[in-house]
């Protein structure tokens, strides 16, 4: 019967605990970029978000090193599906990350540049 008892409470602390995990996972879908575009990059590129609240948006162009190449002034993007137009510095051929903060939450998009 302990047994029994255990394996019970074992069985509904798993079964809590996977509710609290999809409830946190639909929390987490609040916000996402959903394209960056053209890529390869030339002279400006396009960002698509989508937004379930009105949030503030930074943007970061860093290179392969780490070393912040531009930063454009922090958005405030309203709620549904938004494309921002960045226009880029004169960059030089090779790789780099476009760093998209949304209130604290960090998406990380490799661009490259011919």
């Amino acid at each position: 019967m302990r047994i029994l008892l255990s394996s019970l409470f074992f069985f509904c602390s798993f079964t809590n605990l996977s509710a609290v995990q999809d409830s946190l996972l639909v929390k987490e879908e609040t916000c996402r970029v959903e394209k960056v575009f053209p890529n390869p990059v030339n002279t400006h590129v396009y960002v698509t978000i989508y937004l379930e609240d009105y949030s503030i948006t930074r943007f970061q162009l860093i290179d392969i090193l780490g070393n912040k190449i531009q930063e454009w002034e922090p958005r405030q993007l309203v709620p549904g599906t938004q494309k921002v137009k960045l226009q880029l510095k004169t960059l030089r051929t090779g790789i780099y990350f476009l760093r998209i903060r949304i209130d604290g939450k960090d998406f990380v998009k490799r661009i490259r540049r011919k």
